[in-house]
């Protein structure tokens, strides 16, 4: 009877142990991906700026997806051995932080490593622009005029102008001016220079752009029809907010374009000054209407 309760206690300390390694197994130990920044490469000099906000790595490793990761970024991974890694270059969406998206128009990073449980591997991502891109239109106002030569709200002093006040990058800028008198201003872009099939090879529009601001800025589209006779349509959004830096944003027009439907579009510029404001200005620079 003794030598049947020792087994019977031998059988339950084994149990335990291995009931353990069940319940609590030996956690894995990742390597790490190191992603500091991903730089953005220039190949075509009538693409404009090279100036770009890269804000997100989305990574995957062996064709997995492992997330969004805000820049600086140290990406665990559970693999070890030679993997292939890909590295997307994500963007705010409308400059809005919680609308992280891919950026479809860089091209992804890809590269082989070996990792190595509890070593970290420095990537150097780059990207650039896809080379089936369209580029409907780069406006840097280095020369006098501009594209956005369509006056909506009949008031040419409200009108956007080439300035060397308070300059981005290169010698000019475009500047709104508001002031009491002539509180609003609403123009688009060259009335017969419209934008056509901007939605031909896919649904992505976006229109990239460098702004500081002190007023509220409205962006969007009116779209056209082959006859003279239809009505046009207008759609203002998104809004960019008042901002004493200069800034990049991408806004995606996509929708609002799907959702017009015109055989053909100007791209529309409404700003106004606030309740109690006296006098507003609106910096501009490097814009440019990409699709595919």
């Amino acid at each position: 009877m003794r030598l049947l309760s020792r087994a019977i206690i031998l059988l339950y300390i084994a149990f335990s142990f291995y009931s353990c390694d069940i319940i609590n197994p030996e956690e894995a130990i990742p390597a790490y991906l190191q992603i500091d920044t991903i730089s953005f490469i220039s190949t075509n000099p009538s693409h404009g700026t090279s100036n770009q906000k890269i804000t997100e790595a989305w990574v995957t490793v062996n064709d997995v997806f492992l997330g969004v990761y805000d820049l600086p970024a140290r990406v665990p991974v559970l693999e070890s051995g030679r993997v292939a890694v890909e590295v997307n270059a994500g963007i705010k969406d409308n400059g809005i932080g919680r609308l992280p998206e891919i950026y479809p128009f860089f091209e992804p990073y890809k590269v082989d490593v070996e990792l190595i449980p509890a070593e970290t591997i420095q990537l150097n991502p780059t990207t650039s622009y896809k080379e089936d891109l369209n580029f409907a239109f780069v406006e840097e106002f280095e020369v006098g005029g501009n594209l956005f030569t369509d006056d909506l709200d009949g008031n040419d002093t409200t009108s956007l102008v080439s300035s060397s006040i308070d300059v981005f990058e290169g010698n000019r800028s475009g500047l709104i001016r508001l002031t009491e008198s002539h509180p609003v201003a609403e123009l688009a872009t060259d009335f017969s220079n419209k934008f056509e099939d901007l939605q031909a090879r896919g649904v992505e529009v976006y229109l990239e752009l460098n702004y500081k601001t002190d007023v509220e800025v409205a962006f969007g589209i009116i779209g056209h029809e082959e006859s003279v006779f239809s009505p046009t349509e207008k759609i203002y959004e998104p809004v960019l907010f008042p901002r004493a830096s200069w800034n990049k944003v991408y806004l995606n027009l996509s929708e609002t374009v799907f959702v017009v439907q015109g055989e053909a579009y100007q791209i529309a510029i409404l700003t106004a000054l606030a309740p109690g404001q006296t006098a507003g200005n609106v910096y501009l620079d490097n814009i440019k209407l990409i699709h595919f």
